[in-house]
């Protein structure tokens, strides 16, 4: 009796299976896009490093329940770097990392930023710590650290602005001159 009903009326089956066939078919898209998401957010705040603390000084804070603002105590490189050596490896890897400047001009041989360029100083974990990659060259070393020495890390943007004829393997090892110094 069904398969005859089914028979009988089967514009109702045909548009009845089709309506079926669409509804899982949009609830498996549903699912593989909602695992998808979650698998790129995982890997975005995997990135960023699950165990990471962030401490500020010298920042503009709002007191709680208040319309007063207050400025947090600067952090003194010195403090800084005690505070690293105390951490140590075995603790937590630090780094050390401030504004050094909010509007630099870089200049190269073959062309010049606009001069509103921020300057991170930092140290060998900073690339680590904060989830960027490098896409050639490398990071700084300890030593070039400990000696401050005269190297830079520069984006990919600023690459192609001032090496405009080089490729980035190309320009690794060029100079870029900030405020009259050399890097």
């Amino acid at each position: 009796m069904a398969w005859e009903s089914v028979y009988t009326q089967s514009l109702r089956t045909t548009i009845t299976a089709g309506i079926i066939a669409i509804g899982i078919t949009a609830l498996v898209g549903i699912l593989t896009s909602v695992a998808a998401l979650r698998a790129s957010m995982t890997d975005s705040f995997r990135s960023f490093g699950a165990n990471v603390v962030t401490i500020y000084g010298g920042v503009w804070k709002q007191k709680e329940n208040s319309d007063q603002w207050y400025r947090t105590p600067v952090i003194e490189y010195h403090k800084a770097r005690r505070f690293k050596e105390r951490a140590g490896e075995t603790m937590a890897k630090v780094a050390i990392s401030g504004t050094a400047s909010h509007n630099a001009e870089l200049t190269s041989q073959y062309s010049h930023t606009d001069p509103n360029t921020p300057i991170i100083a930092s140290d060998e974990n900073y690339i680590e710590m904060t989830g960027f990659k490098i896409a050639q060259g490398r990071s700084f070393t300890t030593d070039e650290v400990n000696t401050q020495g005269n190297v830079l890390i520069i984006g990919i943007d600023l690459v192609k602005k001032l090496f405009p004829s080089m490729s980035i393997t190309q320009a690794i090892g060029e100079s870029v001159s900030i405020a009259g110094k050399h890097y």
